[in-house]
């Protein structure tokens, strides 16, 4: 199937792979550690700058604060973790 959005499965190992369109998001590396990197790294908690793919879409948020179950944002929206896939600082 040759579609804008497509999904393709491919299991190697332990590890998962998902293809949405151009975007390949490897899943090797649990959110909870790649989120305490990201709050670890930084020189400061506020404003994070990130790239966040979720499961229908991929976004660039402000991250201000996190918990267990969300990440809130600068626009004071909650993303909650269990919805995201790959999270990156940019």
């Amino acid at each position: 199937m040759n579609s804008p959005l497509f999904k393709n499965e491919n299991i190697r190992g332990n590890n998962k792979s998902y293809c949405y369109g151009k975007e390949e998001v490897k899943t090797n590396i649990p959110i909870e550690t790649k989120l305490n990197e990201i709050f670890k790294k930084t020189k400061y908690t506020y404003k994070i700058n990130t790239k966040i793919t979720l499961k229908d879409k991929v976004i660039n948020e402000k991250i201000i604060a996190k918990t267990k179950e969300y990440l809130l944002t600068i626009k004071n929206e909650k993303i909650y973790v269990k919805d995201i896939l790959d999270i990156e600082e940019i």
